[in-house]
């Protein structure tokens, strides 16, 4: 009887420590996903950055000059990302442009 309770407490703590461990170890894969994640969009966003901020600097005039070359990137993202590699996250991304651009109209009709 002494016995039962004493191996049943024991396989119970080892249960406990298998679980944590599982739990830590399921926690630590999440984060190097989440990081991989963000080690990526950081590359491929890198991209942009320039083009992005040449075009905020430019004339509203002097934007479809950049057009071709900023959608010609986010193809390239499009292509190389396996995280802007599917439709809402890339959509998520034209809308932030298109933001951008809004936001250009906006100033050039406000400036007039």
């Amino acid at each position: 009887m002494v016995q039962t309770i004493y191996l049943s407490n024991s396989f119970m703590l080892i249960m406990d420590a298998c679980e944590l461990h599982f739990i830590g170890v399921q926690c630590l894969f999440s984060l190097l996903l989440a990081l991989a994640e963000a080690s990526d969009i950081a590359k491929h966003l890198q991209s942009l950055r320039s083009l992005i901020e040449a075009m905020e600097q430019a004339e509203f005039g002097q934007l479809h000059s950049y057009l071709s070359a900023l959608m010609r990137v986010v193809e390239l993202i499009w292509q190389s990302s396996a995280y802007y590699c599917n439709a809402p996250r890339v959509i998520v991304l034209l809308q932030e442009v298109n933001n951008m651009l809004i936001d250009q109209v906006r100033v050039c009709l406000h400036s007039s």
